[in-house]
């Protein structure tokens, strides 16, 4: 019994951050991606779609500025997310991942950032920080990607 109102605490908490946020970046409270009626893998697949845009870019090189633009194109994506529509399974599995592996693609560009606004910063000695914080972001997305459920839930 205790789980089932920790549960729906947690989602009611998340509900309440998403209308904060959806306040917060003037995104229209019915807006929402464009598979928005479909199952989790419709709900989710602009997000999957870019996070899996950027892993690529990535991988051939990415410089700087570049990498901040897909920041925040991704960001207006998650935030178009219906995470009110979706099912608990969806909303604690693979969307649940899909903004996590987010998470650490920010927590990559902000110490991308810091090294840059530091001038004492080296950036080849800090490189394969930064380089193991895209490694977990893009691990992230690979369990997000395992958690979807097939095509038609």
């Amino acid at each position: 019994m205790r789980r089932k109102i920790f549960v729906a605490a947690a989602v009611a908490l998340v509900l309440l951050s998403t209308i904060a946020i959806q306040e917060r970046y003037g995104i229209a409270q019915g807006e929402a991606a464009p598979a928005a009626k479909g199952g989790c893998v419709a709900q989710t697949e602009e997000l999957f779609g870019a996070l899996d845009e950027l892993r690529e870019k990535l991988l051939v090189g990415l410089p700087y500025e570049a990498y901040v633009d897909e920041m925040k194109r991704i960001k207006r994506i998650f935030y178009r997310v219906p995470g009110e529509r979706m099912s608990l399974n969806c909303l604690t599995g693979a969307a649940g991942l899909a903004g996590g592996a987010l998470n650490e693609y920010i927590y990559a560009a902000n110490a991308w950032t810091e090294c840059i606004v530091d001038r004492s910063c080296d950036l080849a000695a800090d490189e394969p920080v930064i380089e193991r914080k895209f490694w977990v972001a893009g691990t992230v997305l690979t369990s997000a990607h395992e958690a979807l459920p097939d095509a038609s839930e």
